[in-house]
């Protein structure tokens, strides 16, 4: 580009998603479209687009974690208790 341009991607704009240009990020923005629109600097660049997690994605994935622990421990300990009971009574 030989001046700052507009650049719209053909890409749905979703609040998060983030651009960076040359790895540093950039602020995106809806166009009329519903396009990913950002505003570039003069001269070569690479713009990559990249999803990020939303705060309430990231706790729902922390919860989900630490359900499936749970539930493994629930899956695990059981078998360990009658193993132990069993070789007790031949004490």
């Amino acid at each position: 580009l030989s001046a700052p341009a507009y650049v719209q991607l053909s890409y749905a704009y979703y609040p998060y998603l983030q651009v960076r240009v040359d790895g540093a990020a950039v602020a995106a923005f809806p166009t009329t479209f519903g396009l990913l629109g950002f505003n570039s600097p003069a001269g070569r660049h690479v713009a990559t687009v990249v999803p990020v997690l939303s705060p309430l994605r990231q706790w729902v994935g922390m919860v989900n974690l630490g359900a499936l622990l749970v539930l493994l421990l629930a899956l695990l300990w059981p078998q360990a208790r009658p193993a132990q009971a069993a070789a007790e009574r031949f004490i």
